[in-house]
């Protein structure tokens, strides 16, 4: 996945959240939309976005915790725990990325793994996961406001 230059809002019914360099209007729809693949593709980039900046902060904790109640606590962590086993190198998770064909599973995805990132200080190698994902999955966004 490269980095895209710029990164706009999607259509429907959206909220809107931001990152360091991007804002993003999430679509309304939940995790719990999401089939086998999409919720495993979203818990490995999850584990990624975490792990990018070498830590997993209290609010990026909170953060997954509320991925969970949303999604369903158990079906969650266990999830989560199957996707520890599958952390993929660049080249399987660009095949695990491209898995996921659904616009609003994208935008689901992109949206949930957004909330967490914003969850603490947004780090740039957490920005540069989203803005690859961004790129790859071809989901507009544009430059969030200054201030």
């Amino acid at each position: 996945m490269e980095l895209p230059e710029r990164v706009g809002s999607g259509t429907g019914a959206a909220r809107r959240v931001s990152c360091s360099s991007m804002d993003y209007r999430a679509p309304v729809a939940t995790l719990r939309y999401l089939d086998e693949t999409e919720a495993m593709t979203f818990a490995v980039l999850a584990r990624a976005l975490v792990a990018a900046d070498g830590q997993v902060d209290e609010e990026e904790r909170d953060a997954l915790q509320h991925a969970a109640s949303e999604y369903g606590e158990d079906a969650f962590w266990a999830l989560m725990d199957r996707a520890a086993e599958q952390v993929p190198g660049p080249e399987a998770l660009g095949h695990l990325v491209s898995r996921v064909q659904r616009p609003t599973a994208r935008e689901v995805i992109f949206g949930a793994l957004i909330e967490v990132a914003i969850a603490g200080a947004i780090h740039p190698s957490e920005d540069a996961v989203l803005a690859a994902l961004a790129k790859a999955w071809g989901l507009e966004t544009h430059d969030a406001p200054e201030g």
